[in-house]
């Protein structure tokens, strides 16, 4: 299960479950962004604006192995913790990885407290990582990007908007024009 789906980790989330060989990837997200997501690896969405199939995802039998949370304090008010707790398989069985956490979600993650089926990670992005994914996903990837924005003040704070108004559909890019990388 991808809570978030059609954001930029949770896109990535999808295509990685996918190569994996999971048998079923559900992506939660809006309806508007199901088509994209299902693009990415999900074999079926659940629209978060509809609380019967929200309530039907908790009150079915199904519960996930892995649930991945790319929305919980991301930036909107979002707090699927709950809600993750409810859906992710039986001790042992399941767990619960998210990307974002308030401070005692942090304090855990950094001092080693953390509860063995509930993982907020923090990652490298280091070169032999990053090669194991490329060769799991049989190539490199073909980011989804929503939007590019200049290097520039007014650049940052446009994109900054964009990623607050929770409506962007993949990664926010920022272009940098003058220096030694070019443009």
């Amino acid at each position: 299960l991808v809570i978030g789906a059609s954001g930029g980790c949770g896109l990535a989330a999808c295509a990685i479950a996918k190569a994996f060989g999971a048998e079923e990837v559900v992506g939660v997200c809006s309806a508007k962004n199901a088509a994209l997501v299902m693009g990415q690896g999900a074999t079926r969405c659940v629209d978060y604006n509809d609380a019967a199939a929200m309530a039907e995802l908790e009150s079915g039998e199904k519960r996930f192995n892995v649930v991945y949370d790319a929305a919980t304090a991301s930036g909107g008010g979002e707090d699927y913790t709950a809600f993750c707790e409810r859906v992710v398989a039986g001790p042992g069985e399941g767990r619960v990885v998210a990307i974002n956490g308030g401070a005692v979600a942090w304090i855990k993650a950094l001092t080693g407290l953390q509860r063995e089926d509930r993982k907020l990670i923090l990652t490298r992005q280091n070169g032999p990582e990053l090669t194991q994914i490329v060769e799991l996903l049989g190539g490199l990837p073909e980011p989804v990007i929503d939007s590019t924005y200049a290097l520039t003040a007014e650049g940052v704070k446009e994109a900054v908007a964009r990623q607050k108004s929770r409506r962007a559909h993949g990664k926010i890019v920022f272009v940098v024009e003058d220096g030694p990388w070019g443009s």
